[in-house]
């Protein structure tokens, strides 16, 4: 199979960098150049705001539906009577900054026109009138979109998640592990992290969990059986039906899907005796509230669906 029309990497009709652009009504003329000197470069292709926005959809929906297919955008600006841009302009480059990244969005101005103070520190690009072919701003425009990343068609470039999305940090402390009470100098301990995708209204989310247990028994008096055991696990589990509630709580199910004896030092207990392969039904529900002593911090209780099996506490720190 050619390269051509397969869909992997190479194939510069799958890879095409869409760069939206837009302008005020006045600047129609002056955004279809753009467009057109953008779409000369190699696997690009500009889109004009005059036809990436449908009749039926509002402004801000057009352009959340655009940013769902595009990897980068330009947006013009020209003096207004007042000798200012146009508002509507800079209100849609605030938007799709804030949401594609400041190094993939262009702003240009044409005819002198005077910008806010907030944005005298941002670079833009002179447009003199000369064509862009041959000039400094067709140069400047080229050099830019050829930077830009590329993405599939069909893969949205950008997403808005909610904000408990990222990795967590864990600590647990079990008070119950498969039914063994750990009291006195027993450990079982996980310590870890969580890397969560939660959609923007905070339902539905999926994640993957890893691990290391540190697990300690004492030898309890007159017990043949139950001799002192020490072992390490490095564990993963997958993350599902992640919830996030209004009052700042978040809950979730994981289930493991492997568990490695990494060292052991004894005989393990009956209740410790499965195989490394026998994963077994292990799914535990997770139910996270914020700390109140320290923010950014959740306090977590944890249990497994069958009834005293395993149980536990501990805190988790969001870290990215």
């Amino acid at each position: 199979m050619s390269a051509a029309g397969s869909g992997w990497p190479g194939d510069g009709r799958a890879m095409r960098k869409k760069i939206f652009v837009g302008s005020s009504h006045g600047d129609r003329a002056l955004a279809e150049a753009v467009c057109a000197h953008l779409s000369r470069q190699p696997d690009v292709e500009g889109i004009c705001w005059t036809t990436a926005f449908p009749v039926g959809l509002l402004t801000f929906e057009a352009l959340e539906r655009m940013l769902r297919a595009t990897s980068g955008a330009v947006f013009i600006v020209s003096p207004e009577a007042d000798g200012g841009p146009n508002h509507n302009v800079l209100i849609e480059f605030g938007l799709v900054a804030g949401r594609m990244g400041r190094p993939n969005v262009a702003l240009c101005k044409s005819g002198g026109v005077s910008l806010p103070s907030d944005l005298l520190a941002v670079t833009v690009v002179e447009l003199d009138g000369a064509p862009l072919a041959s000039s400094l701003a067709g140069t400047q425009l080229s050099t830019w979109a050829c930077e830009l990343a590329a993405t599939i068609d069909g893969v949205p470039p950008t997403e808005t998640l909610h904000g408990y999305s990222g990795r967590w940090a864990f600590f647990l402390e079990c008070d119950q592990w498969r039914r063994l009470q750990i009291v006195g100098r027993d450990i079982a301990t996980l310590q870890g992290a969580v890397c969560l995708i939660v959609p923007l209204d905070g339902r539905g989310g999926a994640g993957i969990a890893e691990a290391t247990m540190v697990l300690h028994l004492e030898a309890k008096p007159g017990d043949t059986i139950r001799k002192a055991y020490d072992a390490t696990f490095h564990m993963c589990a997958a993350i599902t039906e992640v919830t996030c509630r209004d009052d700042g709580a978040m809950s979730f199910r994981s289930q493991t899907l492997a568990r490695q004896r990494v060292t052991h030092v004894g005989d393990p207990w009956p209740e410790e005796g499965l195989s490394e392969d026998d994963v077994g039904p292990w799914t535990f529900r997770w139910e996270l509230e914020p700390a109140p002593d320290e923010p950014g911090q959740m306090l977590i209780r944890f249990e497994t669906d069958f009834e005293q099996w395993s149980s536990g506490k501990g805190r988790a720190r969001k870290e990215a």
